[in-house]
């Protein structure tokens, strides 16, 4: 059962030594290098929150920003996912930084295809 503070739906799964690569998804960003490899720290069908690394500067990135992500899973299979980023934590502290991340439907301009969504249901399911 969910408390009451929880907005989430679904439960969040650790996956350990799941990565994560991820980008801006929009104007020149899309030409850049994904950063990566950052530790994902739990994911759902619906989002994913991951460590950022030290080096992220203050209004890099925004909430509503669009991501492109792709997690490396322990096998190795890789999964694309596009979202937005819907929280940042203090990337002032000295403890680790986070992004959270939705994921974006499977209709409309930026979306996630169904196969990959297909497979994040698989690995959500398997380490749940």
């Amino acid at each position: 059962m969910l408390n009451n503070d929880e907005r989430r739906t679904e439960k969040r799964i650790s996956i350990p030594e799941a990565k994560v690569y991820y980008k801006k998804d929009s104007g020149f960003e899309l030409f850049r290098k994904m950063t990566g490899p950052m530790p994902l720290k739990d994911i759902c069908t619906g989002g994913a929150c991951f460590e950022v690394e030290s080096g992220l500067e203050w209004g890099e990135l925004f909430y509503g920003d669009p991501l492109m992500m792709e997690i490396v899973m322990p096998d190795r299979k890789k999964i694309q996912v596009r979202g937005n980023v819907r929280w940042i934590s203090s990337i002032d502290s000295s403890e680790a930084s986070y992004i959270g991340m939705e994921f974006s439907p499977t209709e409309g301009e930026r979306t996630t295809s169904k196969r990959h969504l297909k497979r994040l249901k698989h690995y959500t399911q398997l380490y749940n």
